[in-house]
């Protein structure tokens, strides 16, 4: 992925967050842990085997 596809992921993962806030709606935690959960797989390169055992609880 290229810088600008791999921003757009992460703008877009960020989204829900912004309108949860925006619109003081519930839901912006769980959209805050989700785009969190993203990044980390990406930035540790997990593959899709080894998604399964990364769950919030042991993080």
């Amino acid at each position: 992925m290229t810088y600008d596809e791999v921003q757009a992921l992460f703008d877009a993962a960020d989204a829900p967050v912004e309108h949860a806030r925006r619109h003081g709606r519930k839901g912006a935690l769980p959209a805050l842990r989700d785009a969190a959960l993203l990044k980390t797989v990406y930035a540790y390169g997990l593959f899709s085997g080894a998604r399964p055992t990364c769950v919030p609880a042991f993080l």
